[in-house]
């Protein structure tokens, strides 16, 4: 990776000379890479599923508000309970 003045970020689309190039051509800014580090630990986190109450890892549970969380064994529990 090396840095590139003026380059497109291949993420947001803005221009930025302060990018990073990856080994096949995809350009990334500080901002986007700022916000993937965030996704990827938010992803690597455990959480506690509010309804069967089982510790589940990030990449498996969706957050509502409140910090409210649902395991995807809770998602599919509840499309067949309400028959659909």
């Amino acid at each position: 990776m090396s840095e590139d003045p003026k380059q497109t970020c291949s993420f947001c689309g803005q221009l930025s000379d302060s990018v990073v190039e990856g080994p096949h051509g995809a350009y990334a800014c500080r901002n986007c890479l700022l916000k993937a580090r965030d996704a990827i630990a938010h992803l690597q986190r455990s959480f506690t599923c509010s309804f069967c109450g089982e510790p589940v890892p990030g990449v498996t549970v969706v957050e509502g508000p409140n910090n409210v969380y649902m395991c995807l064994s809770c998602v599919e529990s509840g499309i067949k309970l309400l028959g659909r």
